[in-house]
């Protein structure tokens, strides 16, 4: 074991591609992998940053520690909250959800 936390990146559109950046440039983090709906854009991204790709977001939670989530909004809820009850440390784009209530529950969950 590494000793360093694995982290996946849920998402690699712009805000995504940025948290790839810098999670790979952080010592105590090794990139689990990443995920994007768009599988030529999850190739893309995986070869630039020579880092694992996973077909489905619950492959990359299982595989993960921690996840950043960076998809469009209208999925942070349904992804963070899987990543929530799987154990996951979690960061979500902002805003964090669409309405209020999800977000208390998203809370709820973390605590």
């Amino acid at each position: 074991m590494s000793g360093k936390i694995r982290v996946g990146i849920i998402g690699v559109g712009h805000m995504g591609q940025y948290h790839v950046n810098v999670a790979a440039g952080i010592n105590q983090y090794e990139l689990a992998g990443i995920f994007d709906a768009d599988p030529a854009r999850r190739e893309e991204i995986g070869g630039r940053f020579q880092v694992p790709t996973f077909e489905t977001y619950d492959d990359l939670i299982d595989h993960s520690d921690a996840v950043v989530i960076a998809v469009p909004t209208a999925f942070h809820y349904e992804v963070a909250k899987k990543a929530l009850e799987k154990g996951r440390h979690v960061l979500v784009e902002k805003p964090i959800t669409e309405t209020v209530e999800q977000a208390r529950e998203l809370v709820s969950l973390a605590a």
